[in-house]
């Protein structure tokens, strides 16, 4: 199991000792300050936020987010290295073809999929763990890592064959990374992979842990480009006019539809959150509106036309942000 320490100085070349703060690999800013027992390290910077966790395979979750963490780690900075190439690159569809502001992609759990992506080496590295626990000779923890072994094995052959892909990472009630989405660009075409029930939630332009910290409420829409959308105007609003759209406590997140809708997640984060609804003529907006009434206390708009979602209502009013 590698400390934040040691993957700072492999993954970055950064040196570092706990108690001082460094400079963030994410955002560049010397705010990132690492815990005493080594095991977490975090930027504090406000636009930020990152983190860093030592944890690698202690339990099946925690082996699945040290892959997807490091996996995200790849994807991010392949989506950024993107930036200024032309074609129909994945960076090019979220910014331009859907108009996302470089800031809300930064601080987005967001990639893309590298041609020839390779997990091999942190799945060993998490099997590995998995592996030195004492709890290993029971018959659970033996299955746990061949369901495990099973899913890493399904997760690289899919990553072989989405190389360009966009990758949207989902997080539990925990800030562990449980599942993702992946979306060819230009199109359509989406999957989600995912080992364990919960399917976890997508967050624009925070985490977990600080929506918790901060007791920020819910905004929820259910595709990804619904939130991005809305915090990308937030910002645009923000430096046209000095004014937020959003309140200071709310935060966009995306549940991936409705079926997939994981509301014990949810309703550990904000048992009372709002729902802004696909307006779908087939109904499944409302769908996700009666399904979240089992199991909070929630309020629910949608927008005004038929057939359109928050994302399209935000584009259709071009650059006039005030308008919006």
């Amino acid at each position: 199991m590698k400390s934040v320490r040691e993957q700072l100085k492999k993954k970055y070349g950064i040196e570092a000792d706990v108690g001082k703060k460094v400079t963030c690999p994410f955002c560049g800013h010397q705010t990132f300050s690492i815990k005493a027992d080594d095991s977490i390290g975090k930027c504090f910077h406000p636009s930020c936020g990152k983190q860093i966790t030592s944890s690698t395979g202690q339990t099946p979750h925690s082996a699945v987010n040290w892959v997807l963490r490091c996996l995200f780690d790849d994807c991010h900075n392949e989506l950024l290295s993107q930036k200024g190439t032309s074609g129909n690159t994945a960076y090019n569809y979220i910014a331009k073809e859907r108009n996302i502001h470089l800031c809300v992609v930064k601080a987005s759990m967001i990639g893309a999929i590298p041609n020839h992506c390779s997990i091999d080496d942190y799945v060993a590295e998490s099997l590995d763990a998995l592996k030195n626990k004492k709890a290993t000779k029971n018959k659970q923890s033996k299955n746990d890592k061949a369901d495990l072994k099973k899913f890493f094995e399904e997760l690289q052959e899919l990553l072989g064959k989405c190389g360009g892909w966009l990758v949207f990472f989902y997080e539990d009630s925990s800030g562990r990374l449980v599942s993702i989405k992946l979306r060819k660009s230009f199109t359509k075409k989406i999957c989600m992979k995912k080992p364990f029930k919960e399917a976890g939630v997508f967050i624009a332009r925070s985490g977990i842990r600080e929506m918790r910290n901060e007791s920020r409420h819910l905004l929820i829409s259910e595709g990804e480009f619904n939130a991005l959308s809305l915090e990308s105007l937030a910002v645009r609003h923000q430096r046209t006019t000095g004014q937020s759209i959003l309140p200071s406590d709310c935060t966009a997140i995306a549940v991936g539809g409705v079926t997939t809708a994981d509301w014990s997640t949810i309703v550990e984060i904000d048992r009372n959150p709002v729902i802004c609804f696909d307006n779908d003529s087939s109904g499944a907006g409302l769908d996700l509106v009666s399904r979240g009434q089992h199991h909070a206390s929630l309020s629910a708009f949608t927008t005004p036309d038929v057939d359109s979602d928050l994302d399209n209502f935000i584009r259709s009013f071009g650059k006039d942000v005030v308008a919006t």
